[in-house]
């Protein structure tokens, strides 16, 4: 009985889309920096649309100690979440270009670019704003 309904379930059409999900590992790479600074939920995955890869959407940090560190978690955060919004608008900008149809997750993209911190609620915008002036003013002065 179940081998055959796993059979029938093999035999399902494939989407139309092209997209393939992909374990987020990549994201999380040293390169990229302290994987401690960014959090994904188990399922926020990264996706490929027809050969362009977008990361997993980022969460936003719980653990930030708001004591001005270097590198803060809002900070990984704003750049994460503009990385995501550039990827996003690549891929869609990608199958409008081929007359592709769009993929659902990705037809309400802007094309238009906005600042990551624009997503972020007013106090938190206000706070990462304070945090790169300081960091701004840091590095100057050190130069």
């Amino acid at each position: 009985m179940h081998l055959t309904l796993f059979k029938e379930l093999l035999k399902q059409p494939k989407p139309k889309f092209h997209f393939e999900i992909e374990p987020n590992v990549s994201f999380l790479a040293v390169e990229e920096g302290p994987a401690s600074l960014r959090s994904y939920s188990i399922g926020n995955v990264s996706r490929i649309y027809d050969g362009i890869r977008v990361p997993p959407k980022p969460e936003e940090p719980l653990n930030c100690c708001q004591s001005g560190c270097a590198i803060c978690v809002w900070d990984v955060y704003a750049d994460d979440l503009e990385e995501y919004n550039r990827a996003r608008r690549k891929a869609k900008r990608h199958y409008l270009d081929k007359h592709l149809p769009v993929p659902p997750d990705l037809a309400k993209v802007s094309l238009k670019e906005t600042s990551s911190l624009e997503e972020l609620p007013p106090q938190l915008k206000a706070f990462v704003l304070l945090e790169k002036r300081l960091m701004k003013d840091k590095q100057s002065k050190n130069n």
